[in-house]
């Protein structure tokens, strides 16, 4: 897995099509002397890359997730095959982000562990390398949920057509002004919460 920042990297053309190509419909991408497929087979909503940035800040994260979480009970093979990859791909982003909400629970215990100790043993070189795992930020994780659009059908992971794009374009476009006009990050929480997940469809 390898992830490509526009503040790192210069984006070209190669990584755009390479964050498309997914398998077996489409090659690999050659990057850089590498061979790329679409990066949503590890991981479709990779937040780990935000969570881990250091130094860490607390941040408002946005994750789109295309794969519809919830869905009717399929009545013919072709819908079942389309449940079937909302499934895969949509449990598994939830899973990488139940994991690290779990990662960034363990890096507030430990800032609570070294705030503990004497004051003496807090500058020794053992502590402070402990220490720098740990954070005090807080984040709140946008997800927002792509709705079902009417004629998609089980190609659409792979629809680049002009049509299905536009029309994925407004509907996500939609639910983003939603979420904006919504902004449920300025609620209040609990100041023991470190992690707070918001879902589109829970909103809207």
């Amino acid at each position: 897995m390898r992830y490509f920042d526009s503040r790192r990297n210069s984006i070209r053309l190669e990584h755009v099509l390479g964050s498309c190509a997914i398998p077996p419909s489409f090659p690999a991408v050659l990057i850089d002397g590498d061979y790329y497929w679409d990066g949503g087979i590890y991981s479709n909503s990779p937040v780990e890359v935000v969570f881990d940035e250091s130094p860490r800040e607390s941040s408002v994260v946005f994750a789109v997730q295309i794969w519809h979480t919830h869905g009717s009970r399929p009545e013919s093979l072709s819908h079942a095959f389309m449940r079937e990859k909302d499934i895969l791909f949509g449990s598994r982003s939830r899973t990488h982000i139940m994991r690290q909400a779990q990662l960034h629970r363990m890096r507030h215990i430990i800032r609570e562990v070294v705030d503990m100790l004497p004051e003496e043993q807090k500058h020794s070189p053992r502590v402070k390398e402990l220490a720098s795992w740990s954070c005090t930020t807080t984040m709140h994780l946008v997800e927002i949920n792509a709705q079902p659009i009417e004629g998609e059908t089980n190609v659409r992971d792979y629809d680049f057509s002009r049509a299905a794009i536009r029309a994925r374009w407004r509907a996500g476009y939609a639910d983003t002004c939603r979420m904006l006009e919504r902004r449920p990050w300025n609620d209040p929480i609990d100041s023991a919460t470190e992690v707070t997940v918001y879902q589109s469809d829970a909103l809207a």
